[in-house]
């Protein structure tokens, strides 16, 4: 479930002719990719660990998403598919660059075509992003906080202002911007569960497509593989 808000923060903003910082956007950067990249897709899948980290495939129970990720001729993100398992479409979020007050900023569809959210930017103030997020009937529905540095997200937390729902996460970086730890919980109060990451695979361009997320504690974990496409 790595960055559940990765998704967000896509306007470069001016309000009533007064400039403002300018806000992080998602790009190739935010998900460590080099190169010209048209596409990346990402796949989640159930699996079990022994001690030396050697993995098997659990193919009894399907737990992922697979996720299409669409950046621009900037490199900025420009939508996301979302499908559950392969092929059956799940739902699917676009992104805009906006100069009007309203900082509307992305909105996500059902696979049936039927907007389900709006998402707004509020503020951006310490490097911490504030949105809000408005169901088309229900209005607000949730709240987003994440903070960037240096092009990626280090800290997300989505609250839900219809339920008890919460879910926050903290990365933790190499030198290189490879993520190294994800520290996540689903309550306030709860001890943060935390995973390791571990890179398996590369391309000729030192982009990892295959990566495992693991709990030390418990060996029932992820394999995370990326299929790139790059542009001419």
């Amino acid at each position: 479930m790595k960055h559940l808000f990765f998704a967000v923060c896509l306007v470069t903003l001016m309000c009533s002719n007064k400039k403002v910082d300018p806000y992080p956007i998602p790009n190739t950067q935010t998900y460590c990719l080099k190169g010209n990249v048209e596409l990346l897709i990402e796949k989640s899948q159930l699996i079990h660990l022994d001690a030396d980290l050697n993995y098997t495939v659990d193919t009894i129970k399907y737990n992922g998403l697979t996720k299409y990720y669409y950046f621009n001729r900037l490199l900025e993100l420009d939508s996301m598919l979302i499908a559950k398992p392969d092929t059956l479409f799940f739902g699917k979020v676009f992104y805009y660059k906006t100069l009007n007050s309203d900082r509307i900023y992305s909105s996500n569809f059902s696979m049936k075509g039927k907007k389900e959210l709006d998402s707004k930017m509020i503020r951006f103030k310490n490097n911490i992003v504030f949105c809000k997020n408005y169901a088309p009937i229900l209005g607000l529905h949730s709240k987003t906080e994440e903070k960037w540095e240096n092009s990626k997200i280090v800290w997300s937390k989505w609250e839900s202002t219809l339920s008890s729902s919460y879910h926050e996460q903290i990365f933790e970086f190499d030198a290189n911007g490879f993520e190294t730890v994800i520290k996540s919980r689903l309550h306030k109060k709860d001890d943060f569960t935390i995973s390791k990451v571990v890179y398996l695979e590369w391309d000729s361009l030192g982009n990892w497509t295959k990566r495992i997320e693991y709990n030390e504690s418990d060996l029932s974990v992820r394999v995370v593989s990326r299929q790139i496409k790059y542009g001419k």
